[in-house]
């Protein structure tokens, strides 16, 4: 095993020192064989379940005593409540008001949506297209009727189709628009 270089050697070193010195010179340990007794007395009523509360508060103060401070050394002072239901006091002691209860707002009313578009029909056909998106399909073909300034248009054969409302027997949406059905061919 080698053997750490010379400034290592003086860190530690002095380290060492520093440590050696933090420890105070009255402290005792491994305890006497009365206070290791004691001790083991202690911890036999803070894991007794039958001992009280009061002698368990009692065991764990002399048992702090003994171990964390020196025999002549004042109590510990208490520690604060852990617990999450307790509140904290403010500066002149007061505990703090708990929150008001502020109502709910008002119900909110939606407006039902708009209605869809009713279905139109070709006038030269008298076939039903039905609202899809912005536009009209023909269920029997599939094609896409896209709006135009005044009606809608199929882009495939560039068939034009009016708006209802430009259409004489639009309103009672009669087949073919109020005028008279094309002859099949």
């Amino acid at each position: 095993m080698r053997m750490p270089a010379p400034p290592l050697r003086l860190g530690i070193g002095a380290l060492l020192f520093l440590f050696a010195g933090a420890v105070p010179a009255d402290a005792t340990w491994p305890p006497s064989p009365q206070a290791a007794e004691r001790l083991a007395e202690l911890r036999a009523i803070l894991g007794n379940p039958a001992s009280t509360p009061a002698a368990r508060e009692a065991a764990r103060a002399e048992m702090m005593r003994m171990i964390l401070a020196r025999p002549d050394a004042p109590p510990p002072k208490a520690l604060p409540p852990r617990a999450a239901v307790a509140l904290p006091a403010d500066a002149s002691g007061n505990k703090p008001e708990v929150a008001k209860v502020v109502p709910a707002p008002p119900v909110a009313r939606i407006a039902p949506p708009a209605a869809p578009p009713p279905p139109l029909t070709v006038p030269s056909t008298g076939a039903i297209l039905v609202p899809q998106g912005t536009g009209y399909v023909d269920p029997a073909t599939g094609r896409l009727y896209t709006p135009v300034p005044g009606g809608f248009i199929d882009p495939a054969t560039g068939r034009f189709v009016p708006r209802p409302e430009a259409l004489p027997g639009a309103a009672r949406n009669e087949p073919g628009g109020g005028r008279p059905k094309a002859s099949p061919r």
